[in-house]
């Protein structure tokens, strides 16, 4: 892959920008929060439910202004029916994010990890 290819999608963001990967589940959802340089900046959960995104989308607000970043870039894994009800959430609140492949993710797990174990906090930063 060419250094022009890396380049174009990383232009897409201004400077600053922070990526936060949502790794989805029935109850919990996992959140990792990654700067520009991938330095972790938070790890939390939320409920499946209205108040678990709400809460969400204001400790994401916090840690913008915090961090005084341009704007913050959600991705997810498009798993289940989960990822329609946060994204659905974040269009209302006009939030930027992605949609992530699930196998992309397993595939990163794998190389990065000797045993192989899935872990919703390990899901989400390779989803960051």
């Amino acid at each position: 892959m060419s250094q022009s290819n890396i380049d174009k999608p990383l232009a897409q963001d201004p400077s600053g920008t922070l990526h936060a990967g949502v790794d989805l589940a029935l109850e919990k959802n996992v959140v990792v929060v990654v700067s520009e340089r991938a330095d972790r900046l938070d790890y939390f959960s939320f409920p499946q439910d209205r108040a678990g995104y709400d809460y969400f989308l204001r400790r994401l607000e916090g840690l913008r202004q915090k961090q005084q970043a341009a704007k913050v870039v959600v991705a997810m894994e498009p798993t289940n029916y989960f990822w329609k009800l946060l994204a659905r959430d974040l269009e209302e609140k006009q939030q930027s994010y992605c949609l992530v492949n699930p196998y992309t993710v397993k595939k990163h797990r794998e190389g990065d990890q000797l045993d192989r174990s899935k872990d919703d906090r390990r899901d989400a930063v390779q989803i960051a």
